[in-house]
């Protein structure tokens, strides 16, 4: 079993979330913020047919800024990129380029590869348009959680994709998992019909590490059944092996989506900072 760093404090109750306090500050987090300064947003662009893409670039284009593309995540077959508004928000404050996407889903009769595809066209398209956005094309981050974890993982895997780092929270990293427990089976079922063992691994993150992939930090709860630490520890183990720089830190006692909680959000969002400036080395401040 790889080591890995255990988050340091006893997290809060999820259930202060159902306080009416925190129903405020959920609706809050998650409603749209006027760019920062800086920053101009880029509203709506169709990244790919029916696939849209909120950016915040920078002001003057001339910039040359680090990016990062956020994944959302909902099983493959729902969720919204709202997900996401908070983190992109908050980069872009500190310097960064920042998009957020939709994608195929199974819900809509997609299925694998669609939705990766989807994420590395999301690629393709800031890369191409990287001046207009005072993005730097050759320090550009994937970001995502349990599926969308999925799915930033198998991109930061690519080697065609080409990008320098993954934050990843809860990634489903081992499909295989998935199809063996009846509450779960479903989803792999809607995104690989069909698929045996050697089809699902293929699709998973263990089944596709190799030397050259990109620095990656993973965020999880000790106690996730959707997303088990077993596979998350294992996928890490796999890259520790083949000498790729990896972070792992888990949140004791915390379960799936431990992270929309304000205090573990704010945890995770600033190590993720303090990872990607390294990777990166960008000059961005904050």
């Amino acid at each position: 079993m790889v080591d890995y760093e255990v988050h340091p404090t006893t997290p809060p109750e999820m259930a202060e979330l159902a306080t009416a306090p925190g129903i405020a500050y959920s609706l809050e987090f998650l409603a749209p913020m006027a760019p920062p300064a800086g920053a101009t947003e880029l509203r709506r662009s169709e990244y790919q047919p029916g696939l849209d893409l909120w950016a915040h670039g920078r002001l003057d284009p001339s910039e040359r800024r680090p990016g990062v593309l956020f994944v959302h995540g909902g099983g493959w077959g729902a969720g919204s990129p709202c997900y996401h508004l908070r983190h992109a928000h908050q980069l872009a404050q500190r310097g960064w380029v920042t998009a957020i996407i939709t994608y195929r889903l199974t819900a809509s009769g997609a299925t694998w590869p669609a939705p990766g595809e989807d994420v590395r066209a999301a690629i393709g398209w800031l890369r191409a348009n990287a001046h207009g956005l005072g993005l730097d094309p050759g320090r550009l981050a994937v970001a995502g959680g349990s599926a969308g974890g999925h799915l930033s993982a198998m991109a930061a895997l690519d080697p065609d994709a080409g990008v320098q780092a993954a934050v990843l929270w809860y990634p489903a990293v081992d499909l295989r998992s998935f199809a063996q427990v009846p509450e779960f089976a479903p989803m792999t079922d809607a995104l690989l019909p069909g698929a045996d063992h050697d089809a699902l691994l293929a699709a998973s993150p263990v089944g596709n590490v190799h030397a050259g992939a990109p620095p990656m930090l993973t965020f999880t709860g000790d106690v996730d059944p959707v997303t088990t630490l077993d596979d998350i520890a294992g996928f890490h183990e796999q890259l520790t092996d083949h000498g790729v720089r990896n972070e792992l830190l888990v949140f004791k006692g915390r379960d799936h989506g431990f992270d929309f909680h304000p205090a573990d959000w704010q945890a995770c969002f600033d190590r993720m900072c303090a990872f990607l400036t390294s990777v990166l080395e960008t000059s961005a401040p904050g």
